[in-house]
């Protein structure tokens, strides 16, 4: 079984260190150049279960182009699971209700079959949504979470 886990951070091109977060027009335009070549690369490797981390859906960033179904097709996978990373309570449900924050998540793409999913919300950091999946052959649990980058709340959000 071939799983891969990528972190393709909104296909805005930020490959060139911490430089490239200070050029705020890349966060206004996403490339489909790059996921065009990023579809045609997963299809070489054949994954039964593609985990996406920083996937945006449809909207105006990326002209409407919902990269997520594109993929499902181009590799011919049959199941979907995405959802938006911001909870829908507390503090941060706020950005929930932003334009592109809004349709921002992670996703699972598979062609296994999926006997439950799960949604949790971690208590700690910005990022906070594990999603959990369980798959009837092989029996096994995936976990698919994107962990702060600073150290302590990493370390609260793993021995929640």
């Amino acid at each position: 079984m071939r799983i891969i886990l990528y972190n393709i951070q909104y296909l805005l091109c930020l490959n060139k260190g911490y430089i490239d977060y200070f050029k705020i027009w890349k966060y206004f335009r996403s490339s489909n150049k790059i996921a065009f070549k990023l579809a045609k690369e997963l299809f070489y490797y054949n994954p039964d279960i593609l985990e996406l981390i920083e996937v945006d859906k449809a909207n105006f960033r990326n002209k409407n182009f919902d990269f997520l179904n594109y993929l499902e097709n181009y590799l011919n996978m049959e199941n979907i699971i995405f959802l938006v990373k911001y909870p829908s309570t507390g503090k941060l449900k706020l950005l929930r209700n932003l334009p592109v924050l809004n349709k921002q998540g992670n996703a699972l793409i598979t062609k296994k079959d999926i006997e439950n999913v799960e949604f949790i919300y971690l208590k700690n950091g910005l990022k906070r949504l594990v999603i959990r999946v369980k798959f009837k052959k092989p029996n096994i649990n995936i976990l698919l979470i994107h962990l702060s980058l600073t150290k302590r709340t990493r370390k609260k959000q793993i021995f929640f």
